[in-house]
């Protein structure tokens, strides 16, 4: 068991950081299409596509730690108020449509 947890905290770390890097691309193509067209008058056109593009596998690679951990806000808010046993049933109808959305 040790064994997998020490996997799943490497690959979380490796995810983690893959994510940061993929934010930093977004953030340096998002301003580099707004200098180039603002400033120098240029057409950036494929910047927004690809800026949505790995948003979205951004989403996909990090949506799992959130889930390992069960630190989903939104979804903590309205499941405190409700009984222990009712608490765990919503947790895990949560995560399985978490899951299936993600």
């Amino acid at each position: 068991m040790k064994t997998l947890s020490r996997f799943l905290d490497a690959t979380e770390k490796v995810t983690k950081f893959i994510c940061k890097c993929m934010m930093l691309f977004i953030l340096g193509l998002t301003l580099y299409q707004i200098f180039g067209r603002y400033l120098f008058s240029l057409q950036v056109w494929w910047a927004e596509p690809i800026c949505r593009y790995v948003f979205i596998w951004m989403m996909m690679l990090y949506l799992p730690i959130p889930l390992r951990h069960e630190q989903n806000l939104g979804f903590d808010m309205i499941v405190n108020k409700f009984k222990p046993i009712v608490k765990d049933t919503i947790w895990l109808i949560c995560n399985i449509l978490m899951g299936l959305f993600g």
